[in-house]
C-alpha cells in the first residue's frame, strides 16, 4: 500500500491520475489513498496487491515501448482524459493462482523507488511540467511541480531515431533537441509522508472511507459502536501530510490491526476484548470500552492507531444463579436455542385489607383490581404496584452504554425495541440496587425503593 500511495502521487500531472475501460476511476484533486476495502463497500484483501500490479503498467519501461513513444502495456494516454484501455494488461496479480496454490512465495512489490524512476507518459501540451518547446527543442524551467505539489525533477523524452525510438532525459536548466510530440515520462520526486492522525470507519459507514463520494478530509471523527457476540468491521487509514509537496494535500494509508484490549477509566489494559483479524473483522466478547490497534509502522517511529470502539451488552441472568455473567462464552447467553424466557406480567399483584381486625394489610393476587401488573400506572407512569409483583421482573443490565451516551454528538437518542417489530411491549424501571443486584427479592427495605414512583418513568 506504501507503494501504491507513492505511485498515485508521483503519476498525477496537472491533473490526478485518471482510467477508463473495464473499470474506470479518477483520484481527487487533494488526496489519494490505498487499502483493501474498495468496490462494493466491502473487503478484497488482494486489492492492494491487484491495485500494485495494475500501476506498474503506468511505469515506463523502455522494452515496453512501441515506436510511437507509447507504453504497449495495455493503456494508451489521451491529453485531457487521462488514460484509456487499448488491450490486455501487461501486468496483473494472479488473484486466482495466488488462492489455489498452497506453496505461495510472499508476494512482491513492484513498484519500488529504484524500478520507478519514470511514472505515467504525457503528450500534448507539456507547458504544465515547466516546459517550453522552440521548434524540435525542449527547455525546462526549475519551478515544476505536479498536480499535488511534488517537484518534477526530470523527463524522460522520447525522440524518434531511424524507425525506432530513443530517449533522452530533460533536467531544469537543460535542453532536449530533436523532440517531435513523442510522449514523454514524469521523474516526479519521491513524496516526503507523516503521520498525523488516524481515521476509522464502522463497516455500516463505509461510504464515507477514502474514495467514496461521502469522504472529505474534513470529515469529523465516527464514533463506532458493536455488541458483544455480533460481527463487525473497522477499516483504519493513516492520515499523511505531504512534506514536500502542498500542504492541502494528504495520503490515506489503509491499516492492518493488531490488538484488542479492554479499556478501564481511561487506560488501556492488557486484557483481551474479543478476536480481531489483521483486515479489521471484529468479534467483541466484552462489553465497555475497547481499544482497537494498528500494527506499527516502522517507517514512522513505529506509531500505531488505536481506535475506541464502545461494546454494549444486554446481560440477563439466564441460569438464574443470581450471577450476571458478562463473558460471552459463559452460561448467561442466549441464542435462538436457548432464549430466556420471561415472565408474562399479567397477574393482579396489590395491597389490600381482607379482614383488617385478622390479617392487616397484605399482598395478594387480586384480579378484581382494574388493570393488570402490566397495565398499573400512577399519575399516567408505568409503575410496579406493590413488593409482590417483583416476583414477576428481571434484572436487564445494559452495559457499556454510559460509555456511548458520554460520546454521542448533542441531540443524539438511544432506544431499545424489539427485533422484527414483534409486537411485544417491554417496561423498563431504574435498578434501586446501585450494583444492579438481586437485593430488591430479599429485603424489603431494596423492595420498598424499587417500587418508589420516581423509579418508574
Amino acid at each position: 500500500m506504501k507503494q501504491n500511495i507513492q505511485f498515485l502521487l508521483r503519476v498525477a500531472g496537472y491533473a490526478p491520475f485518471s482510467y477508463s475501460g473495464v473499470n474506470s476511476y479518477s483520484y481527487a484533486t487533494n488526496y489519494v489513498f490505498s487499502s483493501y476495502i474498495w468496490g462494493n463497500y466491502s473487503f478484497n484483501h488482494f486489492e492492494p496487491f491487484e491495485d500494485n500490479y495494475f500501476f506498474r503498467n503506468f511505469v515506463f519501461d523502455p522494452t515496453l515501448i512501441n515506436d510511437s513513444g507509447g507504453l504497449e502495456t495495455g493503456f494508451g494516454y489521451d491529453y485531457g482524459y487521462g488514460y484509456q484501455a487499448n488491450g490486455a494488461t501487461t501486468y496483473l496479480f494472479p488473484t486466482y493462482d495466488y488462492v489455489t496454490s498452497s506453496n505461495q512465495a510472499p508476494i512482491p512489490g513492484i513498484l519500488s523507488s529504484n524500478q520507478t524512476s519514470w511514472v505515467g507518459y504525457f503528450d500534448g501540451d507539456l507547458s504544465p511540467f515547466g516546459v517550453s518547446e522552440t521548434g524540435s527543442t525542449l527547455s525546462m524551467s526549475n519551478s515544476s511541480r505536479n498536480v499535488y505539489g511534488l517537484a518534477v525533477n526530470s523527463l524522460e523524452v522520447t525522440l524518434p531515431s531511424s524507425g525506432s525510438v530513443s530517449f533522452a532525459t530533460l533536467s531544469p536548466g537543460y535542453d532536449v533537441t530533436g523532440y517531435n510530440g513523442l510522449p514523454v515520462y514524469a521523474g516526479t520526486a519521491e513524496p516526503q509522508l507523516q503521520t498525523i492522525g488516524y481515521i476509522f470507519i464502522n463497516q455500516d459507514n463505509f461510504y464515507v472511507a477514502p474514495g467514496y463520494g461521502g469522504f472529505s478530509v474534513t470529515n469529523s471523527p465516527q464514533y463506532i459502536i458493536g455488541a458483544v457476540g455480533h460481527s463487525m468491521a473497522v477499516a483504519g487509514y493513516a492520515q499523511q501530510k505531504v512534506l514536500n509537496g502542498y500542504s492541502n494535500v494528504f495520503a490515506y494509508l489503509g491499516q492492518y490491526f493488531t490488538n484488542a484490549f479492554t479499556i478501564s477509566n481511561g487506560i488501556v489494559s492488557t486484557n483481551i476484548a474479543g478476536v480481531l483479524s489483521e483486515h479489521g473483522e471484529f468479534f467483541p466478547t466484552l462489553p465497555g470500552q475497547v481499544a482497537l490497534f494498528t500494527k506499527p509502522d516502522p517507517d514512522q517511529t513505529n506509531i500505531q492507531g488505536q481506535c475506541d470502539v464502545d461494546i454494549i451488552r444486554l446481560s440477563l441472568d439466564v441460569n438464574h444463579d443470581g450471577v450476571m455473567d458478562e463473558t460471552f462464552t459463559r452460561p448467561d447467553n442466549t441464542s435462538m436455542a436457548t432464549p430466556y424466557v420471561v415472565w408474562a406480567n399479567n397477574a393482579y399483584d396489590r395491597w389490600h385489607t381482607p379482614i383488617p381486625s385478622i390479617d392487616g394489610t397484605i399482598e395478594d393476587d387480586l384480579e378484581t383490581a382494574s388493570q393488570p401488573d402490566c397495565n398499573y400506572t400512577v399519575n399516567g407512569n408505568r409503575c410496579i404496584p406493590c413488593p409482590r409483583d417483583l416476583e414477576d421482573y428481571a434484572r436487564l443490565w445494559v452495559s457499556g452504554v454510559s460509555n456511548t451516551l458520554s460520546r454521542l454528538p448533542t441531540g443524539s437518542a438511544v432506544t431499545l425495541t424489539w427485533q422484527n417489530n414483534s409486537g411485544a411491549t417491554i417496561d423498563l424501571f431504574q435498578a434501586a440496587d446501585a450494583d444492579g443486584g438481586m437485593g430488591y427479592l430479599p429485603n424489603s427495605a431494596p423492595a420498598n425503593n424499587q417500587i418508589n414512583t420516581n423509579l418508574c418513568r
